[in-house]
């Protein structure tokens, strides 16, 4: 019968030289003592799981194996050739964003163009209101002087026919009347120059908003002038009615 310590044994049964020095682990948890099965200790393993933990808290991790990376000659023609696809591409579109760039600042320029040009025909809108609305007020002044002269004339023909003479002035009293019908023909010619004047500030249209205000400049005109004409022939009507009063 043959006695051996554990690590002889267990070299021999590995095919290992019972004399030679290297150690095996216990692998089989065996002792120091033939035959007899002990448990690892468990301070053993906390300590290794402490280092493992440690080390690789602290980054001392075995480095990576380099890899090799080098092309060959195809995939580097390859490579190359898609890197100048990739660059044309990127100027192509380099030089299509400068042309949307130069067509974005010259509709910018236009759009500037183009409002300053609103401005100014708000501006020229306002100025336009302004002299219609002098119109307007002319035309009212003008109005209210043609129903001043028509009850001056309403008065006029009332007091013709309440002193309307059967004898010698006969003749002054027909002068009269010969002249307010001439003096009425004037009003309603007026009236008339009103009504045509009020029918073209209604057909007013702002692109030719200067010649029709001309010629209501010129209508008013001949209508003030007109009236300064009817008041020199009331006065002297009234003068003439005066004298025939005081022959009567």
């Amino acid at each position: 019968e043959t006695s051996c310590g554990s690590n002889s044994c267990a070299g021999a049964t590995l095919g290992v030289p019972a004399s030679s020095s290297t150690t095996l682990p216990n692998v089989f948890g065996t002792g120091s003592r033939g035959g007899e099965r002990t448990s690892p200790s468990k301070s053993a393993v906390t300590a290794s799981a402490a280092e493992a933990r440690a080390k690789a808290a602290l980054g001392l991790e075995p480095p990576p194996v380099p890899i090799d990376v080098r092309l060959s000659p195809e995939e580097h023609k390859e490579v190359k050739d898609l890197f100048q696809i990739w660059d044309k591409r990127l100027r192509e579109q380099s030089s299509q964003f400068e042309s949307y760039t130069v067509t974005a600042r010259k509709a910018e320029g236009e759009i500037s163009g183009s409002m300053k040009n609103v401005r100014d025909i708000r501006s020229e809108q306002r100025q336009i209101t302004a002299k219609q609305e002098a119109v307007d007020r002319s035309m009212s002044l003008v109005i209210q002087q043609q129903d001043a002269v028509s009850k001056l004339l309403l008065g006029l023909t009332e007091t013709l026919n309440l002193k309307l003479p059967s004898g010698g002035s006969f003749g002054v009293a027909t002068k009269g009347d010969r002249r307010a019908e001439a003096v009425l023909g004037q009003l309603d010619e007026l009236d008339q120059q009103v009504v045509n004047l009020t029918t073209e500030i209604d057909q007013f249209r702002t692109s030719r908003y200067t010649e029709p205000l001309e010629r209501a400049t010129n209508a008013l005109d001949a209508h003030s002038c007109a009236l300064d004409q009817l008041e020199e022939h009331l006065r002297a009507a009234e003068r003439r009615l005066a004298a025939a009063e005081r022959c009567l």
